[in-house]
């Protein structure tokens, strides 16, 4: 059982600035694949070629962009977007309902951006499971690696035809790997896995707010297609696509994986749930000296160590 050699690619980055620091961007782009831009239009474009965005303005672009970036949210929902600006009160007001995956602060750049990116990519949705799987030494390299591809691709592996070429194993490798180290007598497929994964994106758009038609477009996949799975998933009818709950479907894939001894581990650690998003309110409360969010107080972000 002699696998092919799989080709892992480098996230691909989006820059939304009129430079890039060489400080941040040399080493970024031993790390990802980077697009630096001015130019907006390049941006909405290509949008569906990048797995995150990353926008540097300070508080005089601030207005300009939130337009454009409810714009871009709209048109790519399941993009992660992360935000570099300025801790000014005054950001906050031209900013309130805007969502982002995370803030970062300017004189973070240098330093803070990469992790915040691989943290990003990471911690959307089943991505929360990276990490995990990256440590489950049961499983051999070739299906860690793998269930890695599905758990963070954008968008969501929609068949085992399309896993095989971008995974570069052949199909009966991926059956066998699969049936020998996962042994769940056929009730949990490697197809099982891979709808859970779409079921989740599709409820984190649902989440954003997306429509029926902008769901299935972002996750490329028909409607109804999306339906029944959802009903071989779970034995019933899929509800309205604005009553999916991403919090609620991420814990029943959780668990759906605990029902699976060999995969059991990925979902233990109590940290593992469903992320959330920044929604800036004109009550944020700011610090310049670090960063994060915390939206447990006066009905805000804070930013937090």
């Amino acid at each position: 059982m002699t696998p092919l050699s799989p080709v892992r690619r480098h996230p691909r980055v989006v820059v939304f600035a009129s430079s890039l620091e060489a400080a941040t961007a040399g080493p970024l782009r031993h790390m990802a694949d980077l697009y630096v831009t001015d130019t907006w239009s390049e941006i909405q474009l290509n949008v569906r070629r990048y797995d995150v965005a990353v926008i540097i303005a300070d508080r005089n672009m601030v207005s300009e962009l939130v337009p454009r970036i409810t714009s871009l949210r709209q048109s790519a929902p399941s993009l992660p977007v992360i935000l570099v600006t300025e801790p000014h009160p005054e950001n906050w007001r031209r900013l309130a309902g805007v969502t982002f995956s995370k803030i970062l602060w300017m004189e973070e750049l240098p330093t803070a951006l990469w992790p915040t990116i691989r943290r990003v990519l990471q911690n959307t949705g089943p991505g929360v499971l990276h990490e995990r799987v990256a440590q489950a030494t049961h499983l051999s390299p070739p299906l860690r690696m793998t269930i890695e591809h599905i758990l963070v691709r954008r968008p969501p592996v929609q068949s085992i035809r399309q896993l095989v070429s971008e995974i570069g194993y052949a199909r009966t490798t991926l059956w066998q790997y699969w049936d020998r180290e996962v042994r769940c007598d056929g009730k949990f497929q490697l197809h099982d896995f891979m709808d859970w994964v779409l079921l989740c994106r599709a409820a984190s758009l649902a989440t954003l707010g997306g429509t029926r038609k902008e769901i299935a477009t972002a996750l490329g996949i028909d409607p109804r297609t999306l339906e029944r799975r959802v009903r071989r998933l779970t034995g019933a009818p899929m509800p309205p696509f604005s009553m999916l709950n991403e919090t609620v479907v991420f814990e029943q894939f959780l668990a759906a994986l605990r029902q699976v001894p060999a995969l059991r581990g990925l979902c233990d650690d109590p940290q593992v749930s469903a992320p959330e998003l920044i929604t800036v309110s004109e009550t944020m409360v700011w610090d310049a000296s670090i960063s994060g969010v915390d939206t447990s107080r006066r009905g805000g972000a804070r930013p937090t160590p």
